[in-house]
């Protein structure tokens, strides 16, 4: 595709994105790939997430993480909360390819959005998690502070599974420290 123009590679890109369509594939990637190179953002959010998702489900993780990155380039449309999840599972997958700084910085950018929503709960998961991506790259005292926030935030609000994940989360951070009483206090 060097030698044809920008705008008739859009529309070579729009006719495979719409044969394909036609012929029904399940190719979600393909369709996902000629969806962002026909910069047809709804088909780009359809077809990449559902990639995404299928590749983690797969444990195909760089391409989950491939998908979700492409996703984020066309997600100005979605709601503050769909882009805070969609960046959380991102950073999920950046975890698992062993992009640790990455992971932190799309993790962050989530909380900002729940902070910025006012949704506590989210807030507090993400931060539970946000603890774990520095711990995982050994910033010790980041992982604490998250982890601190994370628990003050989630005991304000009514007993979740969160704050379960949270406490398991100190248990577990007790234990690393070697203070087997906290943890199992926590545990």
């Amino acid at each position: 595709l060097g030698d044809v123009s920008p705008p008739r590679q859009i529309e070579l890109h729009r006719r495979v994105l719409a044969a394909l369509r036609a012929a029904g594939s399940n190719d979600l990637a393909r369709l996902a790939h000629h969806a962002a190179a026909a910069f047809d953002c709804q088909a780009v959010l359809d077809y990449g997430i559902a990639a995404a998702r299928r590749a983690a489900a797969s444990r195909s993780h760089r391409e989950a993480a491939t998908q979700y990155q492409q996703v984020m380039e066309f997600a100005g449309t979605l709601s503050p909360a769909e882009r805070a999840e969609l960046l959380q599972a991102w950073s999920f997958e950046i975890y698992l390819t062993d992009e640790s700084d990455m992971a932190i910085t799309t993790c962050q950018e989530a909380i900002e959005i729940w902070r910025a929503e006012g949704d506590r709960l989210h807030l507090g998961d993400a931060l539970r998690w946000l603890s774990r991506l520095f711990w995982y790259g050994g910033k010790n005292l980041e992982s604490e502070s998250a982890l601190s926030e994370a628990v003050r935030i989630l005991e304000e609000l009514r007993p979740s599974p969160e704050l379960a994940m949270a406490y398991s989360a100190q248990a577990q951070l007790r234990m690393l420290s070697w203070d087997a009483p906290a943890a199992i206090t926590w545990g």
